[in-house]
């Protein structure tokens, strides 16, 4: 059954919208650089937190030849395999 109602297609109403959008965005485009800029430091500063912490117990523990497991460095023997390092 055909529509009672004639709708506009989505370019006509993009065309309707984009002045008032553009207005809006030319106001507040220094706050989309600055939630752009937040949410990049939120993701690299937890990269770069989770790089540390490797290189933290990187230096206080050593991977086992065999399993692959980390033991810590003053160990003799792997915990998990228990061959002799």
């Amino acid at each position: 059954m055909a529509s009672l109602i004639e709708l506009p297609s989505a370019w006509e109403m993009a065309k309707e919208i984009w002045p008032w959008f553009w207005g809006i965005n030319k106001i507040f485009w220094p706050i989309w650089i600055v939630i752009g800029i937040f949410i990049l430091f939120k993701i690299f500063s937890r990269r770069l937190e989770v790089f540390i912490d490797n290189k933290k117990r990187e230096s206080k523990m050593k991977k086992c030849p065999d399993c692959a497991k980390w033991v810590p460095k003053e160990a003799k023997k792997c915990a998990y395999c228990s061959k002799i390092l």
